[in-house]
């Protein structure tokens, strides 16, 4: 297999973890627009969800991670950036049970069951001396993911982020226009917009690449930039 085979009409599920953060929200939106996949579990208390793709797997339930081994997914998107909290359910769960604890056991039992491909959404602050709790968990999770026998991981660790809705659309097209005017330097430092990093995660991960693969907030933004032209 090779990077430049992809799938393109549906054949694949997938399973999203953080579907109420605000990554999560995004890319869950890109997943049932996709074509490809004709099936989405999300892990929650009791699902706010009604869309025909979405099955919802109890996190209430005791034999959470038993279950999981009997879910067959392809794709594992893993949205736990540091700064995209804005998360419904769990809240009853510590900092590393959320970013570490939950999503490792998830994995393992996936990855049982024959998922192939991991995508997390982490953070550009993780490093291994680092003070913050939440930040130490991030680092644990892709260590893991890292050391699992799997066909691909993609960490992408962006630093900035942004929610613009549309109400704000005449200061989208103005960050755009500056944009396209910056040096290169700032062009790849500024905020990534959610909804465009969903886009490109979904997307990416349609095409059969092995390996593990880190992607930094400059890799990010030349992707973004790159989208965004096609």
């Amino acid at each position: 297999m090779t990077a430049e085979l992809r799938l393109t009409k549906g054949s694949k599920s997938a399973l999203l973890w953080g579907h109420d953060t605000l990554v999560g929200r995004a890319c869950l939106d890109q997943l049932l627009q996709h074509t490809t996949y004709d099936r989405i579990y999300i892990v929650a208390d009791i699902s706010p969800l009604t869309e025909s793709k979405i099955r919802c797997i109890s996190a209430a339930d005791q034999t959470l991670f038993d279950a999981l081994q009997k879910v067959v997914v392809q794709d594992v998107f893993l949205c736990v950036h540091l700064f995209a909290k804005s998360r419904e359910s769990f809240r009853g769960l510590s900092k590393i049970e959320w970013h570490y604890t939950y999503p490792a056991k998830i994995m393992i039992a996936l990855s049982k069951a024959g998922a192939s491909q991991v995508v997390l959404v982490s953070s550009a602050y993780t490093f291994t001396d680092v003070l913050s709790y939440s930040m130490r968990a991030l680092v644990e999770l892709e260590l893991f993911l890292h050391k699992m026998d799997l066909w691909s991981a993609s960490i992408y660790k962006p630093a900035f982020v942004s929610s613009l809705d549309d109400r704000e659309a005449p200061l989208l097209k103005f960050l755009d226009a500056v944009e396209s005017r910056a040096p290169e330097i700032i062009r790849n430092s500024a905020p990534v917009d959610i909804r465009l990093l969903a886009k490109v995660i979904v997307d990416r991960a349609q095409s059969f690449e092995q390996g593990y693969n880190t992607l930094n907030h400059k890799d990010i933004s030349k992707l973004v930039n790159t989208f965004k032209a096609k």
